[in-house]
């Protein structure tokens, strides 16, 4: 028998195991992906003029904590293209400051 959940009820102890380490398996990588995603997240921005203090607003941080989650940022900031008017990918949704998405058009989404 297959095991899709580890809280499905009447698990032997054995598939109960390998349903959790299955789980974890699956969350461990979304949560390697997801580092990815943010890490050029952070990129981008900086390469269309944010600096530190707008990444910091974006994710919850101060600045000084943003420059030590992101330190090779500062590499990018002198580097920068400034066109407010630009919008760099009009494809992609946006998010709102709590992070959620601000469309919840499937065409917005990121390919997987």
């Amino acid at each position: 028998m297959d095991v899709a959940s580890p809280w499905e009820p009447g698990l032997t102890h054995e598939q109960r195991r390998k349903a959790w380490l299955a789980t974890l398996s699956a969350l461990n990588s979304l949560q390697a992906e997801i580092a990815q995603l943010t890490e050029t997240a952070a990129s981008r921005a900086v390469e269309y003029g944010a600096e530190y203090p707008d990444i910091a607003r974006a994710t919850g941080m101060t600045p000084r904590g943003a420059r030590r989650r992101w330190p090779r940022l500062s590499a990018l900031l002198g580097r920068t293209q400034r066109n407010p008017g630009a919008d760099p990918a009009p494809e992609l949704g946006t998010l709102s400051a709590q992070g959620r998405a601000a469309s919840t058009r499937l065409d917005n989404m990121l390919p997987m």
